[in-house]
């Protein structure tokens, strides 16, 4: 995947799972998904993104629990992960990231 510091693909009718080369994007600083019918769990490897400073994959068909790696970020200022069927104990450990601003 080309570097790319932002990428927004906010209501495009996108379907599918995430894809996995989102983590080899070290320039990364905003991925804006929302809205979208993106289904399958969220890689936990986005939280080993050094630049990503945004995270919004909020009203898709995202299923499971919210990964664990998310935590591992240390610019993450704004999670939106509204409007998603997960399931299970939401990480404590992203309570304790000491950059975010916006979780919902």
């Amino acid at each position: 995947m080309p570097q790319r510091e932002q990428i927004n693909l906010y209501l495009n009718f996108i379907e599918g799972p995430l894809p996995s080369n989102f983590s080899t994007s070290p320039s990364l600083r905003e991925l804006r998904i929302n809205s979208n019918g993106i289904t399958g769990s969220i890689p936990g490897t986005l939280g080993f993104l050094p630049a990503l400073e945004v995270l919004d994959l909020s009203r898709n068909g995202l299923e499971g629990s919210v990964p664990e790696g998310l935590s591992e970020s240390s610019t993450l200022s704004i999670l939106n992960l509204a409007a998603i069927g997960f399931r299970g104990d939401f990480p404590s450990s992203l309570l304790n990231l000491t950059t975010i601003e916006v979780l919902d």
